[in-house]
């Protein structure tokens, strides 16, 4: 008798616990598991221009239901999240996405501050949306993120006033040598005051060999005209007179040119000078 009213009693908790909805931990009731975003600069010959890319990682599937869609409402600088426009996610390896079903919804695409204060740090604001197959509200979250360092950038590079290329340099007829002006104009978004310096290095490719010994040729945007060959300091052109000698190395050199700003974040553009009788 008593043995059967323990089977009761044990029946009578399997059922109770059948019926008892499970008790979920925060990690089983959002489907959204984390938020990447990063801030794409173009940086000389890599990229053609900024990019903004936003992926999430999601859980799929959830409860047993499958995604169906996930999208990102853009706002860009607007603090409001007052919205610019709306990108869909993918996870099929296109559009910036990088690993096929991997979760993670990606997208990248064309995008650079408008309104950068150089006095604070630029944040921006956009919120994620995940939406399952089987109709019920759709999971959002609002997030922001720290741009950080905006790279310098170069707007124009000039040589001997030429500025759109190719670029060439005539040999002096006379066996001295001639005094060339190269100028290179630099903007960052953070302000002309992080700019740390900008140079150019030379290399004969065919040759394989640095000239110059490797070392950076300096351009200066301190004014002094005499000198440097700037004009006006603190306009962003940074500018240098060096010597051209008439013994020189006909053919094509390769000049890199670097802006580096005071956190270590640089912009890099090659140009190729042809060097003829």
């Amino acid at each position: 008798m008593k043995l059967t009213e323990k089977k009761v009693v044990i029946f009578t908790m399997l059922w109770w616990l059948s019926c008892t909805t499970p008790v979920q931990v925060p990690d089983q009731t959002d489907p959204i598991e984390r938020i990447d975003f990063e801030y794409i600069q173009a940086r000389g010959e890599e990229d053609v221009s900024d990019s903004a890319y936003v992926a999430v990682l999601v859980k799929n599937p959830f409860n047993g239901v499958e995604v169906k869609e996930v999208k990102v409402d853009w706002s860009g600088e607007n603090e409001d999240l007052s919205i610019l426009y709306t990108k869909d996610l993918n996870d099929i390896g296109i559009e910036g996405d990088i690993l096929v079903g991997d979760n993670l919804y990606g997208r990248k695409w064309s995008w650079s501050p408008e309104n950068p204060d150089p006095d604070k740090d630029q944040s921006v604001y956009f919120k994620v949306s995940v939406l399952y197959k089987e109709e019920g509200n759709q999971v959002e979250k609002d997030t922001s993120f720290i741009l950080g360092n905006i790279l310098p950038q170069f707007d124009k590079i000039c040589i001997e006033k030429s500025c759109e290329g190719p670029f060439e340099l005539t040999l002096p007829t006379e066996d001295v040598a001639k005094i060339i002006t190269i100028e290179a104009t630099v903007s960052d978004l953070n302000g002309p005051s992080d700019i740390q310096w900008v140079g150019f290095t030379s290399k004969d490719p065919a040759k394989d060999i640095m000239l110059n010994d490797g070392n950076y040729i300096y351009l200066l945007d301190n004014g002094d005209e005499e000198v440097s060959g700037d004009i006006k300091e603190g306009d962003n052109t940074f500018t240098r007179k060096v010597a051209f000698p008439h013994n020189a190395t006909t053919g094509s050199l390769e000049w890199k040119f670097r802006a580096q700003d005071w956190q270590g974040g640089f912009a890099e553009s090659i140009i190729t000078v042809t060097v003829q009788k």
